[in-house]
């Protein structure tokens, strides 16, 4: 062969190896485009995926936050009204206490010889009173404390009422109610009025629970509550 010819196929070797190459190049581009593709196929599914998952926790999320706010507003209504019938019986034995010390006070008040049956019997009414309060309240909202502190408000009662019923059966024309029975009732007052102030902590500790409340309640609004049933204590 004549050296042109080698040259020529030489040339034709080396176009056939540059678009062998050339090809294949291609190929591969193709391949690396197609993984890049399936890639980003398969990272857009994850993220639809986590996106579907995300919007499902944060339903169940909010439903769960739902449940709790129907729970908390439940308990908060069951709270509000036991402290509502709490402050109701406290109410109750304050005021029947402070009726009971008013009436007793018309006896000490009173000149001696001046007492009149009708009096008398005014007072027991106001101890009947008492004693049918505790009976209402007892077992109720008002708890172990404030119970027992009325329990203790009743029995004094129960013995006033006692004492002034033979007051009266023993009286022949002398004075009801003798100095002795005055000064039973100015104790027993007394008395009546320790109870009823520890009766209206507790309502102050109720409506208060924090000590700085308190101090604004006992100096601002208890007086209010308590001037619709106080009277003079003498």
């Amino acid at each position: 062969m004549s050296s042109e010819m080698w040259v020529a196929l030489i040339g034709l070797i080396g176009s056939l190896i540059a678009a062998i190459i050339g090809l294949y190049a291609k190929y591969k581009s193709s391949q690396s485009m197609a993984q890049v593709k399936a890639l980003q196929l398969r990272h857009t599914q994850e993220l639809q995926e986590l996106k579907h998952e995300f919007a499902k926790d944060l339903e169940a999320y909010k439903h769960h936050l739902k449940q709790e706010s129907e729970k908390a507003k439940q308990l908060l209504v069951i709270h509000d009204e036991e402290m509502r019938k709490s402050l109701n019986h406290l109410q109750q034995a304050i005021q029947v206490t402070q009726e009971l010390k008013d009436a007793i006070y018309t006896i000490l008040d009173a000149a001696e010889g001046s007492i009149d049956e009708g009096t008398i019997l005014q007072v027991i009414e106001k101890a009947e009173k008492v004693k049918t309060t505790f009976q209402d309240i007892v077992g109720g909202s008002i708890d172990t404390a404030e119970e027992k502190t009325f329990h203790k408000v009743k029995n004094i009662a129960r013995r006033m009422a006692s004492a002034l019923r033979n007051a009266l059966d023993q009286d022949e024309g002398q004075s009801v109610v003798s100095e002795t029975l005055r000064q039973t009732l100015r104790l027993w007052r007394i008395e009546l009025t320790e109870r009823q102030n520890v009766l209206r902590d507790s309502r102050t500790k109720l409506l208060y629970p924090h000590q700085e409340n308190q101090l604004f309640l006992e100096d601002k609004v208890t007086p209010l509550l308590d001037a619709k049933i106080d009277s003079d204590d003498g």
